[in-house]
């Protein structure tokens, strides 16, 4: 049972966000993976439908990544934001102790609170 606001949506409320932040709508990324989250995917600027999703909300998205049981967000975005796995090897072989990207599991978890991190 998901409960809403009928007068705000996902969308809406990253809207809000990108105008106070001043970040154009073409800069912003989301990932669903239910039908309350088409509006959010049609809505910005690099959409995502977690493996998990319907078809339907998939076809809403610019591109389908793995499942939030598979750590999808936090994957894409270090795939994203951090030249893709290179990363992983890099911060393996340095034999740095801290991971700043770790907590980034915690994404996954509030989309989906049913994956044991």
């Amino acid at each position: 049972l998901e409960i809403y606001s009928k007068l705000n949506s996902k969308a809406s409320g990253i809207e809000m966000v990108l105008k106070q932040l001043k970040i154009d709508r073409k800069e912003s990324y989301a990932f669903g993976d239910g039908m309350n989250d088409i509006e959010m995917l049609e809505h910005v600027g690099h959409s995502y439908a977690m493996a998990n999703a319907s078809d339907e909300v998939k076809k809403h998205a610019n591109e389908v990544c793995l499942s939030a049981c598979d750590d999808g967000v936090a994957k894409k975005l270090k795939e994203l934001f951090l030249g893709g796995w290179e990363y992983e090897e890099k911060f393996i072989k340095s034999g740095c102790g801290f991971d700043p990207w770790s907590n980034i599991s915690v994404i996954s978890y509030f989309c989906n609170p049913f994956v044991d991190i």
